[in-house]
């Protein structure tokens, strides 16, 4: 397991860098990195690796850039992932080892000889690891979600997440809604006040953030989460955020776990940025229900005829239907949103409730047709 040499770009490992050749070589995966200043006669002098990066400020070339292909063409043999250069006494190649570099995906890589090797080892290591910890925590997180655990070996498994996690928690589930969350961790971290007992770990396109303490006079949880949202707003461009209940006894944190995703999923249905799991209302026990054969079968008994009546008659009952419910079954606001007149709005219903059989019952259709919008939302969606 490694990261890959655009990771190293992005996280700005090298300092200010030209990307001389080989840039569709960027994904390769860099596992080890080595300093590489003597001439190289690979077998004799080092022993590589596959998926090893390479730093060098090429010394041993600058009188001899002659031999230089010959070193590029072993270090491809070998497995290289790329070379990063110091602009110490090179600042560019000859046409010959970059067409090699591009014809092989081979990122030959320009950075400033202030950038000390030191720093560039320890950071791409240290990106390894946190990796490395990423995948480990995502996976114990995928098996919280989906494990039916008791509450012993549940705490159990939360304390191998983090063994100084307190019994009082809340969780916090955030991404990106245009494109894979990026965040900058080390600065988020800081920006939030991140405690030792606390996690917050990448899970799938986002990121969880376990907030636990020790007494609820201890935190003030409104403050606290209005801070962290105000980090995500700076840091994120659009953002969805999906916010657990507060919870007791960490034994329970699967549960927790799923209210923050659960919210985080229902805001895409709900159309809104920061959703709370106990505001959720109907819409808790739908997202449990999204898997169940009986949910999508209650949907297309209501639906299904409103579908075939709208395709057969030019008549927008399905959105009509959307409005009424969002509106809570106000006429008026109803028709504003479809710059329709009240009486067409009111015709639409009538015509449902017809379809549905519902003419008598105006509470049976406002719950039933409410619960089949909401359903078809999530069913659509997830």
């Amino acid at each position: 397991m490694g990261i890959s040499i655009s990771e190293v770009l992005a996280h700005d490992i090298l300092g200010d860098t030209k990307i001389l050749a080989g840039k569709d070589g960027l994904t390769n995966i860099v596992e080890n990195v080595s300093v590489i200043e003597m001439p190289v006669v690979l077998e004799k002098i080092i022993e590589t690796q596959e998926h090893d990066f390479y730093i060098s400020g090429l010394y041993a070339y600058k009188d001899r850039p002659e031999e230089i292909l010959d070193m590029l063409e072993q270090l491809k043999k070998e497995g290289c992932s790329g070379l990063g250069v110091s602009d110490a006494f090179f600042t560019d190649f000859s046409d010959e080892i970059k067409d090699f570099c591009n014809e092989n995906k081979l990122p030959l890589i320009l950075f400033s000889e202030s950038v000390p090797y030191a720093f560039i080892i320890s950071r791409i290591f240290q990106e390894i690891i946190r990796q490395k910890d990423e995948i480990y925590f995502e996976n114990m997180i995928e098996t919280f979600v989906l494990s039916e655990k008791s509450e012993i070996e549940t705490r159990k498994m939360a304390k191998m997440l983090n063994n100084s996690f307190r019994e009082y928690y809340f969780v916090l589930y955030f991404t990106n809604i245009s494109k894979p969350t990026k965040v900058a961790v080390d600065i988020f971290k800081e920006k939030i006040g991140f405690q030792p007992h606390w996690l917050m770990s990448k899970y799938r396109e986002g990121y969880l953030l376990i907030i636990t303490f020790d007494n609820i006079i201890e935190i003030n949880e409104k403050e606290l989460i209005g801070k962290i949202l105000k980090v995500i707003n700076k840091t994120i461009a659009q953002y969805q955020v999906g916010i657990s209940d507060l919870y007791k006894n960490i034994g329970t944190l699967n549960n927790c776990i799923n209210e923050a995703l659960i919210a985080h999923a229902s805001s895409k249905s709900m159309k809104k940025s920061i959703v709370y799991y106990k505001n959720l209302g109907v819409y808790k026990l739908l997202f449990q229900l999204k898997s169940d054969t009986r949910l999508r079968k209650f949907r297309d008994e209501i639906m299904t005829p409103l579908i075939e009546y709208e395709k057969k008659n030019n008549v927008q009952l399905i959105e009509t239907a959307q409005q009424y419910i969002i509106n809570d079954g106000d006429l008026k606001k109803t028709a504003e949103k479809l710059f329709l007149h009240i009486n067409t709005v009111r015709y639409r219903l009538n015509k449902i409730k017809e379809i549905l059989g519902l003419q008598e019952r105006n509470i049976m259709f406002y719950v039933q047709l409410s619960l089949a919008i909401k359903a078809d939302e999530i069913l659509e969606n997830y």
